[in-house]
């Protein structure tokens, strides 16, 4: 996917290049990312497989009842388990290419926990959030020429903004407030909310380092069409989270 990027845009080879470095050691440093887990571990795995991938679900089946039917040892039953997850490529395709926001909010929590120690599923009265929303970064009522940001036609957009990329967590009233804006203007917020109400210390985005990280990627874009190059790159680097966070 990263070979399909326009680069048009210094911002985009910046971005290009740090998750081009994130594979490379990946592939550098195999034994780091392989599969070791606990109980624990597969059956959050399980969740996410069935949420996620629906049309997987008689593969599933199928491993299941051929490991736990041979009655294997525990050790033995969680490295069959390991190397199932481990080999799970489309797991990896969906978290890039594909609509499932149910999976995306998990994992969305679960990246936040990794940038910052934050939980944030249950308790959100720290961050004295109203409520917790997807937000669409490209805004699902757009009132503009897709073509000036890179889409050939409203099919492809509305295919693209509910891929991981383009979504991030946004606090209720900062989700309202920001509505069909476009991502130049939605940067400034992710990266330094004000509130809502303002000066309130209430629903400020920028609490969550996964919506200033974001901010940051985006702010410095000149180009229209590097706003669709940065977020299809962040589909990829959403995915190399969860490779290292579900299969590593």
């Amino acid at each position: 996917m990263l070979k399909k990027v326009d680069i048009n845009d210094p911002q985009i080879e910046a971005l290009l290049k740090r998750n081009r470095d994130a594979l490379a050691d990946m592939r550098e440093r195999p034994r780091e990312y392989s599969c070791h887990l606990s109980m624990l571990e597969i059956m959050e795995r399980i969740q996410l497989y069935v949420w996620g991938i629906s049309s997987q679900r008689g593969t599933f089946r199928q491993t299941w009842q051929s490991t736990i039917g041979q009655r294997r040892a525990v050790n033995e039953f969680l490295s069959d388990w390991s190397r199932f997850w481990y080999n799970r490529k489309k797991f990896i395709t969906t978290v890039v290419q594909e609509e499932k926001e149910t999976l995306y909010r998990y994992i969305f929590k679960e990246y936040e926990a990794s940038l910052s120690g934050q939980n944030i599923h249950f308790d959100l009265s720290p961050l004295c959030y109203s409520g917790l929303e997807f937000e669409h970064v490209f805004p699902k009522s757009p009132g503009f020429d897709f073509r000036i940001y890179g889409f050939a036609d409203e099919t492809e957009y509305s295919h693209f903004i509910s891929r991981s990329g383009n979504l991030t967590f946004l606090p209720k009233q900062c989700n309202v407030s920001l509505g069909s804006h476009l991502p130049d203007l939605k940067a400034t917020e992710y990266v330094n909310c004000g509130g809502h109400p303002i000066g309130s210390g209430k629903d400020v985005a920028s609490k969550l380092t996964i919506v200033r990280k974001l901010g940051k990627d985006i702010q410095p874009i000149s180009n229209p069409k590097g706003y669709r190059s940065a977020l299809e790159i962040r589909c990829v680097e959403l995915a190399i989270f969860s490779l290292r966070r579900f299969l590593g």
